[in-house]
């Protein structure tokens, strides 16, 4: 067996504690050590510039001269405007062709759907002009780079499945529905939460829409004793 066989290049954002996918990843690569023994290596990531066209300079040339080809693949993780991670993964496509990409896409319809969908999404104000660079950067090569090396893609629940199946590039890539539960110790979360710590929790973190896996939540609360878990 090849001796990268098992090595996985994992693609997500530098630990913070604002981040929820940061956290998650990080609990993530613990837990696939832990209890499948396959070690997920952080992408290194230099301290980037402060536009946008800086930072995705400054990447590829940190992806270029990276041992890419000493993993099997490459695991990035991608939530709405994860720029970073998607300019690496972009490097890695165009640097070290061959070497297999796998997405977790946390944010499906902010991603995945071509610019004249997911653009009509409302934006903060100050913001706009998001939309005219999301257009002219991420819809754009997440079709023709990133894409092109992508074997397989994760999504959180069915419905980001559905989303994808309905409107995304690359539909025909295989697309599984794993639904992302992080343990966390009771006694670790914050006292205002008040929580009680003799019995499990269920916490939800994050913007409430469907595609978020709302539904798996629903369904283990009913399958829990009515007074047995902390909700």
């Amino acid at each position: 067996m090849a001796e990268n066989a098992y090595r996985v290049l994992h693609v997500a954002p530098v630990p913070n504690p604002g981040n929820g996918i940061a956290n998650y990843s990080q609990q993530f690569r613990q837990a696939l050590q832990e209890f499948a023994g396959i070690p997920l290596t952080p992408f290194p990531f230099p301290p980037l510039p402060g536009t946008p066209g800086q930072c995705r300079r400054a990447l590829h040339r940190q992806v270029r001269d990276f041992p890419v080809r000493d993993f099997a693949l490459v695991h990035g993780e991608l939530g709405f405007l994860s720029l970073p991670e998607f300019y690496v993964l972009e490097a890695v496509a165009r640097y070290h062709p061959g070497v297999p990409l796998l997405l977790t896409l946390h944010d499906p319809p902010c991603l995945v759907f071509h610019p004249s969908q997911f653009l009509g999404l409302p934006l903060p104000r100050g913001q706009r002009w998001q939309r005219w660079f999301l257009e002219r950067t991420v819809g754009d090569r997440l079709r023709t780079h990133v894409l092109s090396a992508t074997r397989g893609i994760v999504v959180l629940s069915q419905e980001g499945k559905v989303r994808w199946s309905q409107g995304g590039p690359g539909r025909k890539i295989p697309v599984s529905v794993i639904p992302q539960i992080s343990p966390w110790p009771l006694a670790d979360l914050p006292a205002t939460l008040a929580v009680a710590t003799d019995r499990p929790a269920f916490l939800f973190l994050g913007n409430l829409s469907p595609e978020k896996g709302l539904d798996t939540l629903l369904a283990a609360f009913r399958q829990a004793p009515p007074d047995g878990i902390n909700s």
